[in-house]
């Protein structure tokens, strides 16, 4: 199997009073996630995703309940803005 990694520019998103942005990081090398588990904890506490790449199972993930709704909406966010960003690129043959 192959692993696919993408080097990018990354954002930190950081929520800080119930207030999510983003800050820029430096440039780094990410495995791409080529599908996931979604599960709640057993306490109904937080969501756990449990990502994972062609080769292997990444670290999973535990997103508090409080957070979760902010981290998907900011997802919708950056979503839209990687699709605009990949629209401007030429079209390679």
């Amino acid at each position: 199997m192959r692993t696919f990694t993408l080097i990018a520019t990354m954002f930190t998103l950081v929520i800080q009073d119930g207030v999510a942005f983003a800050q820029q990081s430096k440039r780094k090398e990410a495995t791409i996630v080529s599908g996931m588990t979604i599960e709640i904890d057993s306490k109904g506490k937080a969501v756990i995703i449990a990502p994972r790449s062609q080769s292997r199972v990444l670290e999973p993930l535990a997103i508090p309940v409080s957070g979760a709704k902010i981290l998907v909406d900011t997802l919708v966010v950056m979503i839209s803005e990687a699709e605009a960003a990949a629209a401007k690129q030429p079209n390679k043959p």
